[in-house]
């Protein structure tokens, strides 16, 4: 993809997060980004030619803040548990800014759409990436209470972006959303008891903090 002094690109971007963010990655025609960034028709398809990398370009975007943050934040002179932290911390800011999109996501990839379960699981490899490392880590130190690592990893995954995508969905539903449980979900999403529950899970794999 070639880049212009105008960064005409970044700007279609920019406007494909904004829709995304709003209506989720599938709900959105290359009309509507064009012309929420006032850019031609001609120059989409000059820097993306596809649909499918515009969207893949539009999920880097995203994920990419959060993979700054944690690259910033995961150091080696930190403590597993420290960086395993860091990395809840910065998927669950990742996880309420896009809340509705993260649901959508949810939906798209277990109806089967192909080209969706290929970007997520290419994209979002990174931080499991990370987490895994720093099981592992933990483990060679021998503070994991398990000897399999992918255990506990599974353990945490669904943690933070499960409640998110919940009130997502329950966002998007509106009043069609039941009430009663919105407000169950409302209660168990906010942040405070987001890491209580992570910190109850971590104690459960790697014990008290000494």
């Amino acid at each position: 993809m070639g880049r212009s002094s105008s960064n005409t690109d970044e700007k279609l971007i920019r406007a494909g997060v904004y829709l995304a963010r709003k209506k989720g990655l599938k709900n959105f025609t290359v009309r509507e980004v064009c012309a929420r960034s006032s850019v031609n028709l001609g120059m989409f398809h000059y820097y993306f030619k596809t649909r499918e990398t515009f969207d893949a370009a539009v999920l880097n975007s995203l994920y990419g803040e959060m993979m700054s943050a944690i690259n910033v934040e995961v150091l080696p002179t930190r403590t597993p548990r420290q960086n395993i932290e860091a990395v809840l911390r910065a998927v669950y800011a990742f996880a309420a800014k896009n809340r509705r999109l993260i649901s959508m996501l949810m939906g798209d990839s277990f109806s089967g759409d192909r080209q969706i379960v290929s970007l997520v699981a290419r994209l979002f490899s990174q931080h499991v990436s990370v987490l895994m490392s720093e099981l592992e880590r933990a483990r060679k130190l021998g503070q994991l209470r398990t000897h399999c690592v992918r255990d506990a990893l599974l353990f945490l995954l669904p943690q933070v972006p499960l409640a998110q995508g919940l009130l997502g969905l329950a966002e998007r539903m509106g009043k069609n959303f039941p009430p009663k449980l919105y407000r169950q979900v409302l209660e168990v999403s906010g942040e405070e008891d987001t890491f209580r529950r992570a910190q109850f899970m971590l104690k459960a794999i790697l014990g008290d903090e000494k």
